[in-house]
């Protein structure tokens, strides 16, 4: 949820697999002006200690799953959808 970050590259970051030590993994992000190259040098697990923080990313994490199950569904009843379009 970083405002000073270009979401693309954001993106790019978090899709990529994680780092061995000492060995960088690389992915190119789309911009609007161009490319950046990203490279991940190391991941660490990231500490919230105000609980109210915590919540509000508890809140994220439900609302995310939610829309997601929500999406899922709708795509699986498209799947199983039988269409018929009559013409004049």
């Amino acid at each position: 949820y970083a405002t000073k970050v270009d979401y693309a590259i954001l993106d790019t970051a978090f899709h990529l697999p994680h780092p061995k030590v000492g060995q960088p993994v690389y992915g190119v992000a789309k911009l609007e002006n161009g490319f950046a190259i990203v490279a991940v040098n190391a991941i660490k697990p990231g500490e919230v200690t105000d609980p109210k923080q915590r919540a509000v990313f508890n809140e994220q994490v439900q609302n995310s799953l939610g829309l997601l199950e929500y999406e899922l569904y709708k795509e699986s009843q498209l799947q199983n959808a039988k269409i018929v379009v009559h013409s004049q």
